[in-house]
Parts: C-alpha cells; sequence; structure tokens
C-alpha cells in the first residue's frame, strides 16, 4: 500500500509545496507560537488544535518534510481501514484489499497536494478506522475485550472530537 500511495502521490513531491490553508497554518505557528491553534480552533474543532500543536512544531517549516508526511499518514490511515476490514470480513481478503487500494489511491479526491490540511485530516481517519479495528479485536478476544474496548472508545473521541 506504500508503494501505491507514493506511485499515486509522491512522484513529484520535491517540486510542490504548501497550498490553500497550509501557508497560514504554518505562518501562524511560526510566527504566533503552537498555542495559537488553541485560540484559532476554539469555535469549530478545539480539540484539532492539539494535532496542529504537535505536527506543526515536529514538522516545523520544511515543504518536503509536511509532503512525506501527508504520504506516511494517508499511508497509516488506508492501512487501519484494511485491517478493520480484514477483522470485519476475513474471509474476503480480494474485496478488502481492493477497497484498501482505491482508499490509497482514489483518483477524485483532488487535495492530497494540501498536505498540512490533511496530513491532519489522514490522521483523523487512522483513528477512526483504528476505533472501528478495535471493537472488533474486543468481540474476537474476549479475555481482553476491555483493553481493546478502551481504545476503541477512546481512539473513536479522539476522531470524532477533532473533525467537523
Amino acid at each position: 500500500m506504500l508503494v501505491l500511495v507514493i506511485l499515486g502521490f509522491g512522484l513529484l513531491i520535491g517540486g510542490m509545496g504548501f497550498y490553500q490553508d497550509d501557508w497560514y497554518l504554518v505562518w501562524m505557528g511560526q510566527h504566533y507560537g503552537p498555542q495559537v491553534y488553541i485560540t484559532f480552533f476554539e469555535g469549530s474543532r478545539p480539540l484539532l488544535a492539539g494535532i496542529y500543536m504537535l505536527t506543526t512544531q515536529l514538522i516545523g517549516t520544511s515543504m518536503l518534510a509536511w509532503q512525506i508526511f501527508a504520504l506516511l499518514t494517508r499511508w497509516l490511515a488506508v492501512v487501519a481501514a484494511w485491517w478493520a476490514l480484514r477483522l470485519l470480513w476475513p474471509k474476503h481478503t480480494r474485496e478488502v484489499t481492493w477497497i484498501a487500494v482505491l482508499l490509497a489511491i482514489y483518483p477524485a479526491f483532488k487535495q492530497h497536494f494540501v498536505s498540512v490540511v490533511y496530513s491532519n485530516a489522514y490522521i483523523a481517519m487512522m483513528a477512526t478506522f483504528f476505533s472501528f479495528g478495535a471493537m472488533l479485536m474486543a468481540i474476537r478476544q474476549p479475555q481482553r475485550k476491555w483493553a481493546w474496548s478502551i481504545a476503541a472508545i477512546l481512539t473513536g473521541i479522539f476522531s470524532m472530537v477533532t473533525t467537523e
């Protein structure tokens, strides 16, 4: 799946930069510090600020690093989806794999290049799929149901409170 994501979106990242909302989001963090995201997102998605505070501090202002980070977070979201769907339909490996392939390279989604915004969205997507998979693991592993249930609830809440 990583190869598909790289082939679909990574071949030209060396010449890519910041686009649309990426510019002011990175600039705000560098100019005012990471705490600015708390105020910026407080009216619509207050807990999304935490993701931006972490990612902008880790990645900084490197356009290439953000493009690579977007590839990695997209790939991780695809892996989480594949894992959850494999748990849901264990006898349908081929179909599940094709769903993951479609998620990895879906051609109608034309915003992947907006790396700062969508890498953070992919983190929330990854949490959603992990939550689904953890719920299924709680059913499959009754001896560890509480651990998997807590993981499912926490990642589900994280996903819901960081998105619109």
